[in-house]
Parts: structure tokens; sequence; C-alpha cells
């Protein structure tokens, strides 16, 4: 059916190119990426420091967060090797994790944390629907994906004003726009490497990379902006 489509609308530049791969029309193709509330997710002491009397978290504690539910796509395995090379700098580490099967109670995960030797530096809080709280908590957001479209936690994680390392999936690098850290999939190496870099930086250097990442979103992926977007695509399919 899509050869009888005015347009085809992708959230991302992969996705577009997967689906051209299996025969979808290139000259139908546009690309909207997915727009963020910058009401909702911005900066936000006040919920720091409520999320961290929480959890236990001291002021100071350095925390990685990853919201994303456990699947072999999210490649948590990456996230905990990371984490494993990371300690060494940063003795204090925690993570914070949330998602679908990220949680005490879930036993593979459970074993996949004792695997890593984590016990007591992960934070698993399963399915949460309070992500700009969340992040607010966290000093250095994270996404160790294989693959991705267009990643939603990435550009959460910007408006709220973080420092970002993510792997090279998907519209990752397009979206973080030079104001994150971009490793290669699978490169628990690298991964901790940059998170080491941010988290023994002062909080004024973490909230001027935050800060710059917030703006870049603000200017190419805000909500309003993106739902002019479609309106002009209807508008032109109607016309």
């Amino acid at each position: 059916l899509a050869a009888h489509a005015a347009r085809v609308i992708y959230n991302a530049e992969r996705s577009a190119e997967e689906h051209e791969r299996i025969g979808y029309p290139r000259e139908r193709r546009q690309v909207i990426p997915n727009g963020f509330d910058l009401e909702r997710f911005r900066p936000d002491p006040v919920a720091r420091a409520q999320v961290r009397a929480e959890l236990g978290l001291a002021d100071d504690e350095p925390v990685v967060g990853m919201l994303a539910r456990r699947h072999p796509q999210k490649d948590h395995d990456t996230l905990l090797a990371a984490a494993t090379r990371a300690v060494g700098a940063v003795p204090r580490l925690r993570l914070l994790l949330a998602g679908a099967g990220v949680e005490p109670a879930d036993g593979a995960f459970r074993a996949l944390v004792a695997r890593h030797g984590l016990e007591g530096r992960v934070l698993a809080l399963g399915e949460r629907h309070d992500a700009a709280r969340l992040l607010a908590a966290v000093d250095v957001a994270t996404l160790t994906s294989r693959t991705e479209a267009f990643p939603n936690a990435v550009g959460e994680a910007m408006a709220v004003g973080l420092p970002v390392v993510a792997t090279d999936a998907g519209d990752v690098r397009t979206l973080l726009g030079g104001t994150g850290d971009v490793v290669p999939v699978g490169a628990a190496d690298a991964l901790a490497a940059r998170w080491v870099t941010w988290l023994t930086r002062s909080p004024a250097e973490r909230q001027r990379r935050g800060a710059a990442a917030r703006a870049r979103l603000a200017a190419q992926y805000a909500l309003s902006a993106v739902a002019r977007r479609y309106a002009e695509q209807l508008a032109e399919v109607a016309s």
C-alpha cells in the first residue's frame, strides 16, 4: 500500500532506510522526528532532592541513569559491564535503572547484576511513569542500545539538561548533534571512560553540557515545532 500513499512519514532516518530497503518508495519519504514537551521535561533541583531522598542517595553520590525496558536490543549486559569498569575510577558509582523487567523481583535481571558483581550498586525500579522526576536525580544519562529508530530516552535526558553518553544506534548521533558522547555499539570500555569523564568533572561543567543539549532540543525538537511539521504535511496532501 505504501506505493499508493501521498506521503510515508518516518520518525527517524534509520527507519526510512530500513523500510526503503524492502521496497518502500523513497520519493514519498518525509522524516519528522518525535517532539518533546520541554515543560514536562526540564531541570528540576527540587525533584532531584526528593527522588534522591526517596532512594537513599546522597546529593553528591555519582549516578548514571538509563530508562529502558530489559530487552536484548537495549543491551543491559554492556551497561553493567561498563559499570564494572567505571567503579575503579568512581568508587561510589550507582546505577539508576527503570523499565519493564528491570527490577529486583525479576530473577534473570538479578542474576545478571550478580554476574557483574554489582549488587548494592544498582537501583532497579521496574516500570515507572515518572521519567522526568527520575532523570532529575541522575548525573549522567546513558543508552546502550544495539538498535534504535528515534531514541526518546536520549531526547528526554537532553530536555532535563543532562550530559548523555550513548551508543551509535539509530538516530542517536543526529539527535545529540555534538552535545553528547557517542560510542560504538557494545563498547563497554568506551562507555565507562566517557561516564568517568563526566562524573569526575564539576557539577557546573555537567550543567553546561546539559544546558547545551537542552538548547539543541528546544531549537530542533520542541513538540510545537514537530506538530507544525505534521500539520504542514497534512495541509499539502489535502490541497
